[in-house]
This record gives structure tokens, sequence and C-alpha cells, in this order.
């Protein structure tokens, strides 16, 4: 019953059809209904993000529009999951701005994305930042959050590959990463020439 009630709020969220648009929600509702059966038995929305990744590109959040290359990402990875899945999360479901102001999102212009993983936050900055700082320990991420920022043409960015703090319980996981330097998020303030956070 759980699952069936997790399927019908993906189907009738009206943050779908503003953030896909209405050609590509009638897209995402098709492959809802024909995948019901592979969501169900995997417990998750995979199958769906997995058949979604191959059509989204485009997405409109807050009344700016952004590319998203989620195909990009999922040809560039080999992981259990998907760029779909992401823009689920972070656009759809709105998990980042959903209980802040709109003044937050609307007055933002230096972002610093920590763990910044495809770059979907970095990228849905693009309407609005002048600079964006995407932080990922993980290189495999660097080339796909880079396509993403090309492909809006944004420029005026920079993508740092470092732990931030003493490391912690990813660093076991990232034998490949284990050396990358750790830094302060004052240092990274300081390297890239950021002031001091403000309340907005």
């Amino acid at each position: 019953m759980r699952k069936f009630q997790k399927i019908q709020n993906n189907l009738l969220s009206g943050r779908a059809v503003s953030v896909l648009g209405p050609g590509q929600y009638l897209v995402y509702l098709g492959k809802i209904l024909v995948n019901i059966p592979q969501i169900i038995r995997a417990g998750d929305f995979r199958p769906l993000d997995k058949s979604m990744s191959m059509n989204a590109k485009q997405f409109n959040y807050r009344g700016s529009t952004f590319l998203f290359d989620c195909q990009f990402c999922d040809e560039h990875l080999e992981e259990d999951s998907f760029g779909f899945g992401i823009v689920r999360e972070i656009y759809i479901r709105d998990c980042y701005f959903k209980w802040h102001p709109p003044s937050v999102y609307d007055r933002a212009r230096t972002i610093i994305d920590l763990g910044a993983n495809r770059g979907a936050f970095s990228t849905l900055m693009t309407t609005r930042a002048n600079f964006i700082l995407s932080v990922e320990c993980s290189e495999q991420y660097v080339p796909i959050i880079k396509h993403n920022m090309s492909i809006n043409k944004f420029t005026n960015y920079a993508v740092e590959t470092v732990f931030i703090g003493a490391g912690g319980s990813n660093e076991s996981n990232l034998p490949s990463e284990s050396n990358l330097p750790r830094v302060t998020i004052n240092d990274l303030l300081h390297r890239h020439n950021i002031p001091p956070c403000q309340d907005v």
C-alpha cells in the first residue's frame, strides 16, 4: 500500500508538471505506468529513473529554465543510481529549498556545493549565481559537472576535488581518493576570494 502511495504522490505532484513541462510530464506519467511492476519489485524508483534519464534534459525551477543531462551522467558513471533520481529529489521534491523563504533562492549569487556529486544543484544554480564552487571528493564526477556547466554556457565556476575537514567514513570507500588534500571551508573561501557568508 505504501509503494502505491509513493507512486501516486509522484504521479500527482504539481511540482513534477512545473519542473518537467507538460510534454515531458506526459512522458514521465507514461513511464511511471509502464514501470509500475519493476518499481514494485525493486521497492524504489530506480526503474523509472533509468527509463527517464534517456529523455530528460531540460528543466524548469521557480521560473528559471536550465539543462541537466541525465543521459550523459548515466553513460559516464557505473553506479546503481541514475541522473533522473537526483532530478526527482532536488528539482521535483524540492528538497533543498522547500522550507526556505523564496529570497534564499532568488538572492543566491555565490554558491558552494559541498558534495556536488553529478552537479545537479550546481547546475540548477547557473540561473542565479555569479560564481559556483562545486566541491566533490570523487574525481569521477568532475567531467560530468563540467559537462553540465558547459551545456548551460556557465563559465564562472570552479571544481575542487578535496576532502573537507579531517576525512570521514566515505574515505574508506574511496581508496584512490584517500590521498586527496584536506581543506577547511575557510581555506576554500580564501582560495577563491569568497567573502565570509552573510545571512540572506
